[in-house]
């Protein structure tokens, strides 16, 4: 990825492959006090063929110099002389800058990250140059320069830990907040601009918090199935927007976010796998529901209540209810539900609430409830 890059650059900054580059990136940076502000200048050094790279002294807060480090003039002219890269030229970059990454920090087929602390810093070092000596288009400047400082300090943070030992991927946790800065510079990025970043998978889509593909579809098949349009209550449900601002739907907040919507295949690496915003109740009671339960809500897996009591549903309660072991309560009465009570339900092993009266149940209660 580097020598490819770092080519690719060079004929974006006039520089020769074999030439000594010197770019003075200068960042707006606000400390958790709103009145002040401090503008940190950091120098990059890159020399092809030209000795070792120096080894930064690892510290969490590596991306911050001292007000005594210098700011080299002739860099500086260089870099404000430097045009911006076209979108396109842009795109193409940032497609591909963090391949190399991705693939070294990323679990393998056993779940494991085999990468050292050393590789990926040196990887790391690798994607942060060439973000550093690329001039992005005047769209994209203030999420290039938030995205920079993320790489910056998870780069801090790697080399603040012995470089032989394996990576370890909850480092992302403690750049929280700095991701969801960059995230939500990202959303202010033009529509249009967007689009295209996209489609050329440099960021990812950004459906809105709690929009998991599965969960969105068991929602749409409950209301397919339950005759939704007649339903009492049902702000935004069909719509494009966010789960969470359908009615009767909550979502949580996910584990800390480290969705990187950066660069290229970024977007993928996650300090873990649970997916941010899962929906987690459900509540729908006396708003006319009518019909049967589909077996898609057995899909929403980290459901923790599931209310739809004082509705007109029917038919059979689905043995795939069995799937929702995270749920704490089920009220279903206050129905029409026929059949038996499937033994399916015995799985919901954190279950401390199960109404079903009011119902057309019938049939023996499962040994598996006990």
């Amino acid at each position: 990825m580097s020598s490819s890059t770092l080519r690719a650059l060079g004929r974006f900054l006039n520089i020769s492959e074999d030439s000594v580059s010197r770019v003075v990136i200068v960042t707006a940076c606000t400390s958790s006090l709103p009145w002040f502000a401090c503008v940190v200048a950091a120098v990059l050094l890159s020399a092809c063929g030209g000795g070792p790279e120096p080894t930064p002294t690892p510290t969490p807060n590596a991306r911050e110099l001292t007000p005594q480090d210098p700011t080299p003039q002739a860099a500086d002219s260089q870099a404000s002389s430097s045009p911006p890269a076209s979108l396109q030229e842009y795109t193409a970059f940032c497609a591909s800058a963090g391949t190399d990454l991705a693939a070294a920090v990323s679990p393998n087929a056993d779940g494991e990250v085999t990468a050292t602390n050393g590789e990926v810093s040196q990887l790391l070092a690798e994607v942060i140059a060439g973000m550093e000596a690329i001039v992005p288009p005047n769209e994209v400047l203030a999420y290039h320069d938030e995205s920079t400082a993320v790489m910056q300090s998870w780069k801090g943070f790697v080399d603040y830990r012995k470089a032989d030992e394996t990576y370890n991927p909850l480092i992302l946790q403690s750049l929280t907040a700095l991701i969801r800065s960059a995230q939500e510079t990202e959303r202010g990025i033009p529509a249009a601009v967007r689009g295209q970043l996209t489609s050329a998978g440099c960021i990812a889509a950004q459906p809105g918090l709690g929009d998991d593909p599965a969960d969105r579809a068991a929602l749409a098949a409950l209301y397919a199935a339950t005759d939704g349009t007649n339903w009492q209550f049902k702000h935004d449900w069909t719509s494009s927007e966010p789960l969470s601002e359908w009615y009767g739907v909550a979502v949580d907040s996910g584990p800390p976010s480290a969705n990187l919507t950066l660069w290229g295949n970024l977007h993928q690496i996650r300090s873990d796998e649970t997916y941010s915003g899962r929906v987690i109740d459900l509540n729908l009671p006396f708003n006319r529901l009518t019909g049967e339960i589909p077996s898609e809500l057995g899909n929403l897996t980290n459901l923790t209540r599931l209310l739809l009591y004082g509705n007109e549903l029917s038919g059979s309660i689905p043995s795939e209810l069995g799937n929702l072991t995270n749920l704490t309560a089920l009220l279903l009465h206050d129905n029409q539900l026929s059949g038996s009570i499937p033994s399916e339900l015995g799985n919901l092993t954190n279950l401390t609430t199960l109404l079903l009266h009011d119902n057309q149940l019938s049939g023996s209660i499962p040994s598996e409830l006990g």
